[in-house]
């Protein structure tokens, strides 16, 4: 069994661990997404490559992470994204061992980059020298610069002991327990399944997704999923979105409520419309990417 969960994409990870939405003001977006959206957000923190962040963190540690820039001569790829359009730019999938992930694509002939990361965050001059490690795709595929994996390392779980308050996962007006799925686009479903088949993840089932002119297949990504979709108008939302962005974009993401109408009544009391329907899990309720900076924010019951 040991041998088996070493040798995977995942190894014994999380698998959907955060959706990065890129933002141009990441102040009054932080604003909009606590005072409208219902997130609880934490403060700004920085990365050495110039790019700052703000985190709504859910209780089973997956979080939404809002990414802008402070240094634009640091940060050119986000600041190149930036320039298009806001909204989602990749989505990390949390890994047991950046070594056996890179060990494994490598067995699937996938070429990779490796690297690490760290952030100051604010109120903290604490800043470890290597509080996660990525790895990357290099082959150029649809899913290329939208998908990641990173593990967490044990010089961040002792930064966490030593800072409890930078990691503490407060309470969502909107009930929000946990980032459940991230859309993504393809031209054709059997075609665009290819990559992420690719790198080792699993078809489980066929999806209908009407309210966005969609039809989709569910790939299992360790205790979260994605969702491949494909258009099914020419005029549709996904066509349209498609058209703008190309495929591997990011279109949309669930998130977990505790309690759907509770999430539905505060949306409603703050002025932001929403569209009311039964989806992939159950009744949920969707938000446009106009008032969310660029994504579908669909929310759900679990």
């Amino acid at each position: 069994m040991q041998s088996q969960t070493q040798n995977s994409l995942l190894q014994d990870g999380r698998g959907i661990d955060h959706l990065v939405v890129l933002v141009r003001d990441l102040q009054s977006t932080t604003k909009e997404y606590h005072d409208l959206l219902g997130f609880d957000i934490s403060g700004i923190g920085q990365h050495p490559g110039g790019t700052e962040n703000s985190i709504a963190r859910f209780q089973d540690d997956t979080y939404l992470e809002l990414l802008s820039v402070y240094d634009p001569t640091k940060a050119k790829d986000t600041v190149a994204f930036l320039e298009k359009y806001e909204g989602a730019g990749a989505v990390g999938l949390n890994i047991g061992s950046a070594d056996a992930t890179v060990n494994f694509l490598r067995s699937r002939g996938i070429e990779t980059g490796t690297g690490s990361g760290t952030i100051k965050l604010e109120n903290t001059d604490d800043v470890p020298s290597v509080l996660w490690k990525w790895v990357d795709l290099k082959a150029k595929t649809s899913i290329t610069d939208s998908i990641f994996f990173l593990e967490y390392t044990l010089e961040r779980a002792a930064f966490r002991k030593r800072h409890p308050e930078q990691y503490s996962v407060g309470s969502h007006s909107n009930g929000a327990r946990r980032l459940a799925s991230v859309w993504m686009i393809a031209k054709d479903l059997k075609d665009g399944a290819g990559p992420y088949e690719m790198i080792g993840l699993l078809a489980r089932r066929q999806v209908k997704l009407d309210h966005a002119d969609a039809k989709g297949t569910e790939f299992q990504v360790g205790q979260g999923t994605i969702l491949l979709l494909a258009p099914t108008k020419d005029d549709g939302k996904t066509a349209m979105f498609l058209k703008q962005h190309g495929e591997g974009g990011i279109l949309g993401a669930s998130i977990e409520v505790g309690d759907l109408s509770s999430a539905r009544h505060f949306l409603d009391e703050n002025g932001v419309e929403h569209h009311d329907y039964t989806g992939t899990y159950g009744q949920s309720l969707l938000v446009s990417p106009e008032r969310t900076h660029g994504l579908w924010l669909e929310m759900y019951e679990g």
